[in-house]
């Protein structure tokens, strides 16, 4: 695995906002500046799994915003990011077995 499409479970430091303030993703991808989350969640037939996605960029103050809108120029590292995070999931799933 490249260096920017690094496995970052450990230290995610962010939550999305789509998902609860005090939970923390069980794996982080990024590549480039698209990020891969994801996300355990348990439920009564057992525990299941969800993707988010997010680009990070800096606007003309150069603060760092979120976005949830990709480009044309996004694709790749989104097509490479939804393989890794399935591919965890399809770990995390087969351990549980």
């Amino acid at each position: 695995m490249s260096q920017t499409a690094k496995n970052t479970a450990d230290d995610a430091n962010e939550s999305d906002a789509g998902q609860s303030a005090n939970k923390k993703p069980v794996a982080n991808f990024r590549l480039a500046s698209v990020e891969a989350s994801v996300w355990a969640n348990p439920s009564d037939k057992g525990e299941f799994y969800n993707i988010t996605f997010q680009r990070r960029y800096q606007d003309k103050d150069q603060q760092w915003q979120t976005s949830h809108s990709y480009g044309s120029s996004d694709a790749l590292a989104l097509a490479k990011l939804a393989d890794m995070a399935v591919t965890k999931i399809i770990e995390l799933q087969q351990a549980k077995k």
